[in-house]
C-alpha cells in the first residue's frame, strides 16, 4: 500500500521499533492526558495504515476533548478514500469552524493545509505548504506533506528528494522506505525499489503493510507465487488489512486464477472492516473480469448498471468499453467515453486535473476498431505517458495499454517499434493476463 517513509538506525532494527515522525518531540494541544494517549495510539495506527483502528481512536480522542483540533486532521487522513462523502464533510466542517489561534504554529499549519487540499483548494494548499516550509525548512512534519504532495501528483524525482531529504531529518521514520519502494517502481527502477521494500519489511517485519507493498511488485513483476505468499504474510499479521484482499484479488484476474479473487471475497465477507470496503467493487470486478475471459459481451455490458469499479488495474469501464464497440455499439461507447472524461476533468485530486489514462485508452481502442490506425497509436502512446508502474494497480493497466500499442504498432507496419513495446511489457511481466488477452484477441 502506498503512502509516506521510513528508516531506522541499526540499533532500532535489532530492537525491533519501529518509529514515526511524529515521534520526534512533539507538543500537541491537547486538554486531556487520556486525550493525549489517544492521540498518540492512533498516529501509531496510522502509520502503520491500520486506517480503521486510526478513526477510532482519533473519534476517541474527540469524545474526550472535542477541542483537539489535530485529532481532526489526523481522523481526515485516516478516513481518506474509505468514508461516505457526508461523514468527511462533516469532520470538514468541524475542522472549518474550529478555533486556530490556540494551536502551535505546526498545529496552525496541519489544520488550514489539510482542510484546503481537502475541499480541493489546490493552489491554497499549495502556497500554505510552501510558505510553511519556506519558513521552517527543517520540519520533518512539513517535509512529509510536501513529499507526499510530489508522489501523489506523479512528480517522482522530487517526491525522491524529498523522502531522502525526510530521513535525513527524521532517521528512525519508518515509513519512507515504503515510499521510496514505490516512487522506484514508478520509474521502472525494479529491482532498487525490490531492494527497498524488503528493507521496509525487515524493519516491520510484524507490520501488514510492508507485506502488502513488496506483494504488489511482485504481482506486477509476474512473481504470482511469491505475491501471493507476501499478501497472505499481510493477512496473517492483520486479518483486516483489507488492501491485501484487495491484491488478492487482482492477483487472480491477472494470474488467470480467479478462484484466487474468489477466495479473497469470501474471506473478506467474514472480516466486518473489510466487507464494506471491499466486496462491492471486488464482486463487481470479478464479475466483469469473467464475463470478459469468457467473451460474454452482454453479460459485461449488463455488469455495468450494476455499480462502479476497477475494470483493469486502476481503470474503471475499459472492459465494458470494449464490448459495448464489439457488439456494435459505437455511439454508446463514446458516451460512455465522455462521461468518464468528464468525471476525470471535475476531480479535485491532484494527478486527475487533465484528460487521464483511462479516457486516453478508450479512444485509442474506439480508433483501432474504426481502423485508423496512426490516430490509435497516438491514443495509446499518449495513455502510456501518463502513466507509471507505481503500484500493482496503476502498473497492471499500464501493461494491459502498452499491449494495445504493441498491437497497433504492429497493424500500422511499425515492427521494429512494435517489437520494443512488447520486449517492455514481457520484461516487467512475461506471463502478463494471458487469459484475459486471448479472449479479447490481442496478442503482441
Amino acid at each position: 500500500m502506498r503512502r509516506y517513509a521510513l528508516a531506522l538506525v541499526v540499533a532500532a532494527v535489532l530492537a525491533g521499533v519501529v518509529w514515526s515522525v511524529w515521534r520526534r518531540p512533539v507538543e500537541w494541544t491537547v486538554a486531556d492526558p487520556q486525550a493525549l494517549a489517544e492521540l498518540r495510539r492512533g498516529i501509531d495506527a496510522l502509520e502503520k495504515f491500520y486506517s480503521a483502528d486510526a478513526k477510532e481512536r482519533f473519534q476517541r480522542v474527540l469524545e474526550i476533548d472535542p477541542s483537539c483540533v489535530v485529532a481532526r486532521v489526523f481522523l481526515l487522513e485516516a478516513m481518506a478514500g474509505t468514508e461516505p462523502a457526508a461523514a468527511r464533510a462533516a469532520v470538514l466542517d468541524e475542522l472549518e469552524k474550529a478555533d486556530l489561534a490556540k494551536l502551535t504554529a505546526r498545529e496552525r499549519f496541519m489544520a488550514s493545509y489539510v482542510l484546503a487540499a481537502a475541499k480541493g483548494r489546490r493552489q491554497d494548499a499549495d502556497a500554505i505548504l510552501d510558505g510553511y516550509l519556506a519558513d521552517h525548512p527543517n520540519d520533518a512534519v512539513a517535509v512529509r506533506y510536501a513529499a507526499n504532495r510530489a508522489f501523489a501528483a506523479g512528480r517522482l524525482e522530487e517526491a525522491q528528494r524529498q523522502y531522502e531529504r525526510l530521513l535525513t531529518l527524521s532517521p528512525n521514520y519508518a515509513v519512507a522506505y515504503n515510499q521510496l519502494g514505490y516512487t522506484a517502481m514508478g520509474r521502472g527502477q525494479f529491482a532498487e525499489a525490490e531492494k527497498l521494500l524488503r528493507k521496509y519489511r525487515f524493519i516491520a517485519p510484524d507490520q501488514a503493510n510492508p507485506h502488502d507493498s513488496l506483494g504488489e511488485l511482485l504481482l506486477l513483476r509476474g512473481r504470482y507465487q511469491e505475491a501471493e505468499r507476501e499478501f497472505e504474510q499481510a493477512l496473517a499479521a492483520k486479518e483486516d488489512f483489507c488492501a491485501s484482499y484487495g491484491g488478492l484479488i487482482l492477483l487472480g484476474q491477472v494470474s488467470g486464477q480467479l478462484e484466487v479473487s474468489e477466495r479473497a471475497l469470501e474471506r473478506a465477507a467474514a472480516v466486518s472492516n473489510c466487507a464494506e470496503a471491499v466486496l462491492p467493487r471486488g464482486r463487481l470486478s470479478v464479475a466483469r473480469w469473467r464475463a470478459a475471459t469468457r467473451g460474454d459481451w452482454p453479460q459485461l455490458v449488463a455488469l455495468a448498471g450494476e455499480g462502479k469499479s476497477a475494470e483493469v488495474g486502476s481503470c474503471p469501464s475499459v472492459l465494458t468499453h470494449r464490448a459495448l464497440l464489439l457488439l456494435g455499439r459505437v455511439e454508446d461507447a463514446v458516451a460512455l467515453e465522455r462521461s468518464l472524461g468528464e468525471g476525470e476533468k471535475a476531480s479535485t485530486r491532484p494527478n486527475m486535473a487533465v484528460l487521464t489514462p483511462c479516457t486516453l485508452h478508450m479512444e485509442g481502442v474506439r480508433l483501432a476498431q474504426q481502423g485508423q490506425r496512426a490516430e490509435a497509436v497516438a491514443k495509446f502512446a499518449a495513455c502510456d505517458a501518463a502513466l507509471a508502474y507505481q503500484g500493482a494497480y496503476p502498473g497492471v493497466f499500464k501493461l494491459y495499454n502498452l499491449v494495445h500499442l504493441a498491437r497497433e504498432l504492429q497493424r500500422a507496419g511499425e515492427s521494429e517499434r512494435a517489437a520494443s513495446v512488447a520486449a517492455t511489457v514481457r520484461g516487467v511481466n512475461p506471463s502478463f493476463a494471458n487469459e484475459l488477452l486471448r479472449a479479447l484477441s490481442v496478442s503482441y
